[in-house]
């Protein structure tokens, strides 16, 4: 069975420096270490930037420059096409950006490949809590697995701590495998996590299958993020049609917010739920037939992804 598609690891020069020096992003707003572009060779990946620039695409072998067609974006920034070459390696690669004024790199934020396998592993990175040191452990048991990709529900802990956030940036820099990280509920998005890695909805495809990983405040904190369904019903659209269209998430409970419920689990509702954590009693989805995969502990959780389905591997 063909899981995934296995990298040479390209290893990227000790002088090279991504972001801003303090860690948050900088001129490439997307993609980046903790939200990676996946792309064929010959296709296209998207960019969001504070403004149009030169691009190109770095790894210890080689340097790719890329067709880059530009349109507007949100909040002022700019969003970009960018065309992958056809004789591209497969790999992880750093994006760097150049104007007439700066430069910006993003390490291990674009990945390539040949073909996007039909069945494949994911390795979900749960937990109570989350520190540098138990993030490359679990990045590093996630790769030997054999996974595709990994998928970050930890909550970040002591979240307002900016080393914390920059010692988990770092970390993902060096990840042997693809990361999308997706913090816990009840953060406001003016603290440090936005500046080191955006926003907390996004959504991403892999082949024929679609991943909307999101933030929805529940019962006490649902001002929090006022247009948190709206942003969830646009990425919700983006991935489809999709074989199977997974949400993943830190938290759920039954107590989330209602237009959350309605637009994820009943008006087109998700194939799978990945949770890090489930509140005691709501062990299964209300609304409509969204399946639920959830965890308890700190293990790396595999799960299959096959024509069959999404379903957890349980230890033998």
């Amino acid at each position: 069975m063909n899981r995934c598609i296995l990298f040479t690891l390209l290893l990227i020069p000790l002088a090279v420096f991504a972001r801003e020096p303090n860690g948050s992003l900088g001129l490439i707003q997307s993609p980046h270490n903790g939200r990676p572009a996946l792309a064929l060779q010959g296709e296209s990946f998207m960019v969001e930037l504070q403004e149009e620039a030169t691009l190109q695409l770095r790894s210890e072998k080689r340097t790719i420059p890329l067709d880059v067609t530009w349109s507007v974006g949100s909040g002022g920034n700019v969003t970009g096409t960018c065309r992958v070459p056809s004789d591209a390696a497969p790999g992880p690669y750093t994006l760097e950006a150049a104007t007439v004024t700066s430069t910006d790199q993003n390490i291990r934020s674009v990945y390539l490949y040949d073909a996007f396998p039909e069945d494949y592993r994911i390795a979900h990175v749960p937990g109570e809590s989350v520190s540098a040191e138990r993030l490359q452990r679990a990045l590093a048991t996630a790769g030997e697995s054999g996974a595709a990709f990994a998928l970050i529900t930890a909550p970040l802990a002591n979240t307002k701590d900016p080393e914390l956030l920059e010692a988990i940036s770092t970390v993902l820099d060096e990840s042997p495998l693809p990361a999308f990280l997706c913090p816990q509920q009840n953060s406001s998005d003016d603290d440090p996590y936005a500046a080191l890695f955006g926003t907390r909805s996004f959504a991403f495809q892999f082949g024929r299958d679609g991943y909307l990983g999101f933030n929805a405040p529940g019962a006490p904190n649902r001002a929090a993020l006022t247009d948190a369904p709206a942003a969830q019903h646009r990425l919700r659209r983006f991935i489809r049609p999709a074989r199977w269209s997974i949400g993943f998430t830190q938290h759920y409970d039954a107590a989330m917010d209602m237009r959350s419920q309605l637009t994820l689990f009943v008006d087109d509702p998700l194939d799978v739920l990945i949770a890090g954590d489930v509140r005691a009693g709501h062990e299964t989805i209300p609304w409509g037939s969204t399946a639920l995969i959830a965890t308890a502990g700190n293990d790396v959780q595999l799960i299959e992804v096959s024509e069959q389905g999404v379903n957890e591997i349980r230890p033998q």
